[in-house]
């Protein structure tokens, strides 16, 4: 990429989370990390997924399934403590300690069998290691020296790798990358973010979680997958959302992407898929946009699996990534919608 001058990456928000369609489900999730004792305490996460049913407009959404933890983490993102509701301990005490890749490693084996990853619960779980590398975002907007901020930051190895360094990590950090320090680290004074506002409409306020707060840094990483079937095929419209908090109240979206997959009712594979980033940080993230064809013919409930392998590092976009992963069960939500709702597509 050296030499090459891109263009600015996308910078402006899709806006309020999409109304909800008669005869669809939604999982909507949202993981809010918030730090009441500032840049030297510790990161509190409070998060819920849903999975609801929407029949027609004027009936309230059936809610399937539900699940809510909260947690507390080190600033270099181990997570202390975790309460997950109606666990038993067991997979809170193992996944105390970790972090990141290692989180999810542990995650998969106390979840072994695929099927058992397509409830909320795995949702939230294994978008925890992600999220936890954006959950110091809103702490920059709050900092009185930036440039001291930054430095405890990198002491503290927040980024991608155990030694805080993101080059390697993914494509918009390939070496080269104009989002890079001459250290290794991100050039936070080169990140773009974009003004936004809450994505709850006012039309829906059941279809939406809570505004985020404003009177502490608090980041939010939230998600919605829309699905439904037209004909013989199954249609998931899905978002993304990190934003974070500014003292003077708003809000300041840092990474957004809104994609729509197209899959045979048949066999759930993929047959089209669509993908607007609408908020990017950096020049190279959208280089990742185009390599995600790869997924066309691919069958849903492999996109977990599959995108880490062929998405690897600097092949993609550590978000994008993950947007796509949690597709994968796309078609078992698809088969909870009642009959009435397919009609004669099968």
């Amino acid at each position: 990429m050296t030499g090459t001058v891109l263009p600015p990456p996308p910078s402006q928000s899709g806006g309020p989370v999409p109304g909800r369609r008669p005869c669809s489900i939604r999982r909507r999730s949202a993981i809010d990390m918030t730090w009441p004792d500032g840049a030297n305490g510790k990161m509190e996460v409070d998060a819920e997924a849903i999975d609801m049913i929407t029949l027609d407009a004027d009936a309230p959404a059936q809610i399937v399934e539900r699940s809510h933890l909260v947690a507390t983490a080190l600033r270099s993102r181990e997570i202390v403590a975790l309460k997950i509701d109606g666990d038993d301990t067991r997979v809170a005490s193992a996944l105390a300690g970790n972090r990141g890749g290692r989180f999810r490693a542990v995650l998969r084996d106390l979840f072994p069998d695929p099927s058992m990853r397509r409830g909320t619960q795995w949702h939230l779980l294994d978008d925890m290691a992600g999220a936890s590398i954006v959950g110091s975002s809103a702490l920059l907007g709050w900092a009185r020296d930036r440039a001291s901020f930054v430095r405890d930051m990198e002491e503290a190895s927040v980024g991608g790798k155990r030694d805080g360094k993101m080059e390697g990590v993914c494509i918009g950090f390939a070496p080269g990358s104009t989002a890079l320090s001459e250290s290794g680290w991100v050039d936070l004074d080169k990140q773009h973010l974009s003004s936004t506002d809450d994505l709850a409409r006012e039309d829906d306020p059941s279809g939406w979680f809570t505004p985020l707060r404003r009177d502490l840094p608090t980041t939010r990483r939230a998600r919605w997958i829309d699905v439904w079937r037209e004909g013989r095929e199954i249609v998931a419209s899905a978002g993304f959302q990190d934003s974070a908090n500014r003292p003077d109240g708003n809000l300041e979206a840092i990474h957004e992407y809104r994609v729509i997959i197209r899959a045979n009712v048949s066999d759930a594979a993929i047959m089209s898929a669509q993908i607007t980033p609408f908020v990017l940080p950096h020049r190279e993230c959208p280089l990742a946009i185009p390599k995600a064809d790869k997924i066309i013919g691919m069958k849903l409930d492999e996109l977990a699996s599959a995108v880490p392998v062929m998405f690897a590092q600097t092949e993609g976009c550590t978000h994008l990534n993950d947007v796509l992963r949690t597709l994968s069960p796309v078609a078992a939500l698809a088969a909870l919608l009642p009959e009435h709702c397919i009609g004669d597509a099968a």
